[in-house]
């Protein structure tokens, strides 16, 4: 047990957004969508994004079964330092089906508010821009409105709108459907 609670749930909701709602996102696990490039530089900016905000906060992330904070981190990951804190994320996490993504299955409204959804709101808050986070809670707010599936082409559109490709402003196709996603 640790007296850091705060920091205890802030470690588990730095993990939620960061593996299980890309991993419902993209429509695998762990393992499957950090391969990609896309997976894996979302993967830095939604956590890096919400460990902002619980610093932001006052609160200091405890570790649980990894250091919630990458090696080296200073407002950024560094791939290339943090590879081996990956590894150990992966051992953990990485071939576990996303609850949410159960979620979509089962048609039940997910999380998301609580999870990414509360980073943003936070970031708001204490002026922590958090626009991976955001487009991260439009875009499962979209699948489960089923007007998209999930699929692990959506993290490189979600990349590309928040680097502000197109104009922020992405045609998402699913079948003969198409909806215009314009992050927050």
């Amino acid at each position: 047990m640790t007296p850091n609670i705060r920091g205890a749930v802030w470690s588990k909701l730095l993990l939620n957004c960061s593996v299980t709602t890309l991993g419902a996102i993209a429509g695998r696990t762990m393992r499957d969508y950090i391969a990609s490039e896309d997976g894996r530089e979302l993967f830095d900016r939604t956590c890096d994004e919400a460990l902002s905000v619980a610093l932001a906060s006052g609160t200091r992330p405890e570790r649980m079964n990894v250091d919630p904070v990458p090696p080296n981190w200073s407002g950024r990951s560094v791939p290339s330092e943090a590879h081996a804190w990956l590894c150990q994320i992966l051992n953990s996490y990485a071939d576990l089906k996303p609850s949410m993504l159960q979620d979509f299955e089962r048609r039940r409204i997910t999380e998301i508010d609580f999870i990414n959804g509360y980073v943003v709101n936070l970031g708001r808050q204490f002026g922590v821009p958090t626009p991976a986070n955001a487009a991260v809670v439009e875009t499962v707010g979209t699948i489960t409105c089923r007007k998209i599936s999930p699929d692990l082409t959506l993290l490189g559109r979600i990349q590309q709108a928040i680097r502000g490709d197109n104009e922020r402003v992405l045609p998402i196709r699913d079948g003969d459907k198409e909806w215009r996603w314009r992050p927050q």
